[in-house]
């Protein structure tokens, strides 16, 4: 130990140096911390060269977006000339709103009208009706068209949309959040009329998302400080101990924004967990140096030397819990989605930090600061905890046989559950089921449906989207899609929809028209009328080569969509064999369903390279690979029960909780570290196994309680979260790091008396049983 030694005696012979290092390390990541910005966009997850994303932005240039924004007017009658009015007043609205490329309702839109010899295209409404009489005859023009019925207007009358298109240069979180807050704004004057005015679309949950999360830091922070002074205070009951550990925490999760604000990293859903986390973890490290200094104290050893002693014998064990806890954290890198693999950065960096701070800051404040008088130091010596680890230390091999069995049951339960366990990455359900974005976006699609979507592009040779075949095959397409889908997907729509009706007006109505055209030149003539629409690139480009499709979803069913993703994308290469017509899927939903694979993936392989890394640092500090696979039992155990735990619950695995194994992994094995690394210095002093045990759990039982409560108190902060995602990271991680310390405690110390794993210098216990 003598390194170490030498190690903190230069460090607190360099105190000044340490205080101004510090100093102005933070006062440079305060500065770059003020620069962070949100970001929620679908883009933020995948990584700049995936292939679905490259899709996506080959279809957003080429048709210049595909999100919108929905308002639902409920009414008994939306053709009434005073719910038309509101209507009216939102869709002008609207038009001013930031960002507002197109806006369509039932006052603004035109339809297709016959003509002697031909079709013309001309407003719905040329004003807006005035009596009773007028709205009627608007009614029933307006819902014997079908480009409006399902679309614009309810098949009963009763719901009507403002559908407001988000243009492609808004399509950022300041657009959404500006675009929104007016639309907003106009909804809750017009809904002062006694009218049920909702709002929905994938700009509204961004808005959400950026709000929520700036609540939810605004939230975190003063909770957080105020777990850190109350545990400190409890354990402790010092204030000059109290303020050790809190300096730490805040240094630490000020120097990580600021490093997020220098690389220009943006906060989004995951990274709410990263204070909660940097709170358990930079708590730990200086729980166990006060700790273990004050039974150096109570030793009789003088406070100089005993600031020396405890910081230089627990620097190589909590160099390699945060060492683990890092692995952990960085582990998440082989993600293929971008936000985990931030946030797996972010958090090592956060705990190295920590660490670093532990071993430098730490020891110079405990030498700045009057040591504790022994009647303080009596007191810590005694109590309920201590009487329970003297019987926790000596466990009989009939209680440690019963340990081993309990165990051994939830650990065969737990396996028989986790195929419960289910993927999620819809984002409506990082809402609280009474979240009014959630209820809005449930109730709009049961009255309306299809506020999220997916863009199927076909690239075609020779002008196909004018050939009657291809145009034939493309509409039984669509309505294959809706009859086999039709509690998800409630409308498809393409141009062949806007043929279709004009093919019906051009027969003076005749509902048996409503179909694709017959020839060519028919379908040739209606597009020469189509040409003229502002829209009409937004459907047809390429000289009629390129063409899009969009499939409607409702936003509360698309997980059920994104599991027959599979059949949907068979359906479309059965439709179009041909080789020289291309046929690719994107949108929001089709992304939304590779985040699903990924999250899979990123569970497995995370987790996989947490382990072997956990386990090879492990045997490289108890010296051995034999024990290092033995120290796992006590940490593997905790994280199986956690995800059998989200199983039958039915908690999800979505991108919060996916990164849990990993992360649980990283930190449930700290208190191990330091349960071993004690046993078996107190087995080299002399003792048996037994006896060591004991000892061990005297010197660290107590700091790995606290330790473990801070753990779960930080967790369970995310309880407070405004996302799902982040409760349910909370909920598991504590109830995972509780686990653990029951694992380390009980089933570790039951474990090495039936297994007897050979420590060097271990001597026979003469009395056993």
């Amino acid at each position: 130990m003598m390194w170490q030694r030498r190690f903190v005696a230069w460090i607190l012979g360099h105190r000044l140096v340490v205080l101004g290092a510090v100093g102005f390390l933070s006062a440079v990541a305060f500065w770059f911390a003020l620069s962070v910005h949100f970001d929620s966009s679908i883009e933020i997850w995948f990584l700049e060269d995936a292939p679905d994303l490259v899709s996506y932005r080959e279809f957003l240039d080429r048709f210049q977006g595909d999100e919108v924004t929905a308002v639902g007017i409920f009414a008994d009658d939306v053709f009434d000339p005073k719910v038309l009015a509101v209507i009216d007043r939102i869709t002008a609205g609207a038009e001013e709103a930031p960002f507002a490329k197109r806006v369509r309702s039932l006052t603004n839109v035109d339809v297709f009208s016959s003509e002697e010899g031909g079709i013309d295209i001309a407003p719905l409404m040329e004003e807006l009706p005035q009596t009773a009489e007028q709205a009627a005859k608007v009614r029933k023009r307006a819902l014997a068209n079908p480009l409006l019925r399902g679309n614009l207007v309810s098949d009963d009358g009763k719901v009507a949309t403002v559908i407001v298109e988000l243009d492609h240069e808004g399509a950022t979180v300041d657009g959404k959040i500006a675009q929104t807050t007016v639309i907003r704004r106009l909804c809750e004057k017009e809904a002062q009329s006694g009218l049920k005015i909702l709002l929905t679309g994938t700009p509204v949950f961004d808005d959400a998302f950026f709000r929520y999360s700036e609540r939810d830091s605004k939230l975190f922070g003063p909770i957080m400080v105020l777990a850190v002074l109350l545990t400190s205070f409890i354990v402790f009951r010092r204030w000059s101990a109290v303020m050790i550990p809190f300096s730490v925490v805040v240094l630490a999760s000020l120097w990580n924004f600021g490093v997020m604000g220098f690389f220009d990293l943006r906060v989004n859903v995951l990274t709410g967990a990263l204070i909660p986390l940097l709170l358990a973890v930079g708590i730990a490290d200086s729980i166990h140096v006060l700790a273990d200094y004050y039974q150096e104290l109570a030793r009789g050893v003088p406070r100089e030397c005993a600031v020396e002693i405890s910081v230089a014998q627990l620097l190589l064990p909590c160099f390699f819990t945060s060492s683990t806890t890092a692995a952990g954290m960085l582990s998440l890198l082989v993600s293929n989605l971008k936000p985990v693999r931030e946030f797996g950065y972010l958090a090592a960096f956060g705990v190295t930090v920590a660490f670093a701070l532990s071993v430098t800051l730490v020891p110079v404040l405990l030498d700045m600061m009057k040591a504790p008088d022994q009647e303080y130091l009596e007191r810590q010596k005694e109590g309920h905890l201590r009487r329970l680890f003297q019987w926790l230390g000596r466990p009989t091999k009939r209680r440690a046989w019963a340990v081993i069995v309990v165990t051994a049951l939830l650990v065969v339960g737990s396996f028989l559950v986790l195929p419960w366990l289910e993927v999620g990455a819809n984002p409506m359900n990082y809402f609280k089921k009474n979240d009014p974005v959630r209820v809005h976006t449930e109730e709009f699609d049961k009255a309306f449906g299809g506020s999220a979507s997916i863009e199927v592009l076909f690239k075609t040779p020779n002008q196909q989207f004018k050939e009657p075949d291809f145009l034939t095959r493309l509409d039984r397409l669509e309505r294959e899609l809706e009859a086999e889908y039709h509690e998800s997907i409630p409308r498809v729509l393409s141009a062949v929809d806007s043929l279709k009706e004009m093919n019906r007006v051009f027969h003076d109505g005749d509902e048996k028209f409503y179909r694709v055209p017959k020839t060519r030149p028919l379908a040739a003539q209606f597009y020469l009328l189509l040409e003229g629409e502002d829209d009409f690139d937004e459907m047809i480009q390429d000289d009629y080569k390129i063409g899009r499709m969009t499939v409607r979803v409702n936003m509360s069913a698309s997980e059920r969509v994104s599991k027959d993703f599979p059949l949907i994308e068979k359906k479309l290469e059965e439709t179009f064999p041909e080789k020289d017509i291309e046929v690719s899927v994107t949108g929001f939903i089709k992304l939304m369903n590779e985040m699903e694979k990924y999250l899979l993936q990123s569970q497995q392989r995370s987790f996989l390279i947490a382990f072997l890394v956990v386990t090879a640092m492990m045997a490289m500090l108890l010296t051995s690979v034999r024990l290092g696979l033995f120290s796992l039992i006590p940490n593997l155990i905790p994280i199986l029960l956690g995800l059998a735990f989200m199983a039958v619950l039915g908690i999800p695995l979505d991108p919060g909780t996916v990164m849990i194994g990993s992360i649980a992994l990283g930190l449930v094995v700290d208190d191990t570290v330091h349960f071993l690394t004690r046993l078996k210095r107190n087995i080299r002093a002399g003792g048996t196994l037994e006896d060591a045990m004991e000892q061990s759990m005297h010197q660290t039982g107590r700091p790995i309680v606290i330790t473990s409560v801070v753990l779960a108190i930080g967790f369970s902060i995310l309880l407070l979260a405004s996302f799902t995602p982040n409760i349910y990271f909370g909920l598991v991680s504590a109830i995972i790091v509780l686990l653990a310390v029951v694992a380390d405690l009980v089933i570790l110390p039951a474990a090495l008396v039936i297994i007897r794993p050979s420590f060097r210098f271990v001597r026979p216990r003469h009395d056993a049983e």
